[in-house]
């Protein structure tokens, strides 16, 4: 006779749980799991993620940033610049993609 390793109690045959201890245990395997809610989502590097994320974005569509990297001699094309507004929205909405992408991912 084998014994339950939670409670101790004898098994018949070649049971590994007894009936009380199987129903304990996997009570919660059939429920939906719980999404975090913004407060668990929001973390010092989800924080710093977003901020890094915008402000990199804002630059970089409302600014030429290729006059400031001398690593891009072959490549001198000018495009064209978002105005501020258009800039910001896209940089935020990268930001918040970002910061849910990576919340989401993390336990």
């Amino acid at each position: 006779m084998s014994l339950c390793p939670d409670c101790g109690c004898d098994l018949p045959d070649s049971q590994t749980l007894c009936t009380g201890c199987y129903d304990v245990r996997y009570a919660e395997v059939g429920l939906p799991i719980r999404s975090k809610s913004f407060r668990e989502r929001l973390t010092r590097f989800n924080v710093l993620l977003f901020l890094g994320t915008f402000a990199f974005g804002f630059l970089e569509f409302r600014f030429n940033t290729y006059d400031y990297f001398p690593f891009n001699l072959l490549l001198r094309y000018r495009y064209h610049l978002m105005p501020t507004k258009t800039a910001a929205v896209t940089a935020f909405v990268l930001a918040s993609i970002a910061f849910y992408v990576e919340s989401s991912r993390r336990k």
